[in-house]
């Protein structure tokens, strides 16, 4: 068994090089047609990707709406002054954070800038602070 000699068949040259045209215009056909078909898909996929991400929810585009209308008066005409003695919240898409007491005299109070929600804002009130507004 340890001198067994493996013996190779001779290669027909012509069956050789049909397999080899066989091969080339398989990858032809791949190069010219499948492939830039192929990238074409890829291209339009990433596109829809990018232009519809609000869509999944991982980036929703929102109005941000300030219940008390803090800092930018629209709406209700509330002054900057008055909404520290009204427990409000602010809302975007699916969060909404609501005006909180920092201390027993200091009330946090969101707002919305530029679209968005921004950090709250203390304001020391003139008595105390229950449950996210300065007591009258």
């Amino acid at each position: 068994m340890a001198g067994k000699r493996v013996i190779k068949k001779p290669v027909n040259k012509k069956i050789a090089e049909q397999e080899s045209e066989i091969i080339c215009s398989r990858r032809n056909l791949i190069c010219r047609i499948l492939l830039p078909i192929i990238l074409i898909a890829l291209l339009l996929l990433v596109l829809f990707i990018v232009f519809n991400s609000g869509l999944t929810g991982n980036s929703v585009y929102s109005k941000c709406i300030d219940s008390d209308n803090t800092i930018y008066p629209i709406v209700n005409k509330v002054t900057d002054d008055e909404s520290f003695f009204i427990a409000g919240n602010v809302t975007q898409g699916y969060t909404t954070v609501y005006d909180r007491c920092e201390d027993v005299n200091v009330v946090a109070e969101y707002y919305c800038e530029k679209g968005t929600i921004r950090n709250a804002k203390l304001y020391g009130c003139p008595g105390d602070c229950k449950d996210g507004a300065c007591v009258r």
